[in-house]
């Protein structure tokens, strides 16, 4: 019985550090599934602002997205636009054509690390070509940024689809 007392106070001091860093894991895998639950959330909003875009309202896309010089977009017609202005200029743009269609997401991959995250997925979009509904599958990446609590795009790449033009 002894052994065992002594036993225990000599491990005492690395079975309390242990439960500290259990709890501690455990405190960051919740701030880690919150976070992920906010840049789904984020990702999800970014593409219903997408699709108010295609029915010609582009507004929406301006509260998913932090407004900065470095933003950047690259999208299936091939545009690189930098910086926050140039980007929504090129969306008012694309919203008085009122392409229609819509777009949605599959297999969306969410990588995290610090105040950076990135998304990686496929969009399903449906687009009226011809009078005739067509569907493409391009690859997308975009890069969320959180400052305040709030994750928001800094970045969206999505690959050139040639027929889609621009």
């Amino acid at each position: 019985m002894k052994s065992r007392s002594i036993l225990f106070r000599a491990l005492a001091p690395f079975l309390f550090v242990a439960a500290i860093l259990g709890a501690h894991r455990a405190a960051a895998q919740e701030a880690s599934d919150a976070d992920r639950a906010a840049v789904k959330e984020a990702n999800e909003r970014f593409y219903t602002a997408l699709n108010a875009m295609f029915a010609g309202d582009p507004t929406p896309l301006e509260e998913v997205w932090w407004h900065t010089d470095d933003a950047i977009y690259m999208g299936t017609d091939g545009a690189y636009v930098v910086g926050w202005k140039e980007i929504y200029a090129n969306w008012e743009n694309k919203a008085l054509l009122h392409i229609g269609g819509h777009a949605k997401t599959e297999d969306v991959r969410i990588t995290i690390v610090g105040d950076m995250a990135v998304t990686n997925e496929y969009i399903v979009a449906v687009y009226p070509a011809d009078g005739k509904p067509r569907e493409i599958k391009p690859r997308a990446t975009s890069v969320f940024q959180k400052k305040d609590g709030q994750w928001k795009m800094i970045c969206h790449h999505v690959d050139v689809v040639p027929a889609v033009g621009k």
